[in-house]
C-alpha cells in the first residue's frame, strides 16, 4: 500500500472507517500528514489519491507544511484516479473519475472534473440509493 509517513499498512487512524486492506488492493495513496475521516459504507475506485497537506502560501512564500483535512461521508462514491486534497465528500455524494476535488461536494451532488452539478433525482434519492448502503 502506498501511504505516507503518518499512516502504516497495520494501522490506519482510527477515523478510517475502512480496513488497510482495501486500499492496498485498490492501489490508493493516503497521506495521512493532516486529518482524514473515512465513512466505511464510502465506495471507492483504483488509485485515489488522497493528499492531506501542502504548504502555507498565506505570505506569499512557500512555508511551514500544513495540515489540509479530507473527509468522506456515508454512502459517497470516488471514481477511480480521483484526487481529494482540502475537501469533505458529503453524504451520497459522487467524484467521478479522474476529478480533482479541491472544495467540499453537497450531498447526493456528482462532482466532475468541471465542478460539480445536482442531476434530477426522485424524491426518495437519498432512501433508495442508501438503502443498499446501511
Amino acid at each position: 500500500m502506498n501511504v505516507g509517513g503518518g499512516c502504516i499498512t497495520d494501522a490506519l487512524p482510527e477515523t478510517v472507517g475502512l480496513p488497510a486492506e482495501y486500499f492496498l488492493v485498490r492501489g490508493i495513496f493516503l497521506d495521512c500528514q493532516g486529518p482524514v475521516e473515512i465513512d466505511a459504507s464510502s465506495i471507492w475506485g483504483y488509485r485515489v489519491m488522497v493528499l492531506t497537506r501542502s504548504h502555507d502560501v498565506s505570505d506569499g512564500k512557500i512555508g511551514a507544511v500544513v495540515p489540509k483535512p479530507v473527509a468522506v461521508e456515508r454512502g459517497a462514491w470516488i471514481g477511480s484516479g480521483a484526487i481529494l486534497y482540502n475537501c469533505r465528500i458529503r453524504e451520497g455524494a459522487i467524484v467521478a473519475a479522474g476529478a480533482v476535488v479541491e472544495a467540499s461536494v453537497p450531498p447526493g451532488c456528482v462532482y466532475r472534473r468541471n465542478g460539480y452539478t445536482s442531476p434530477q433525482r426522485p424524491p426518495d434519492w437519498r432512501e433508495r440509493r442508501m438503502a443498499w448502503v446501511s
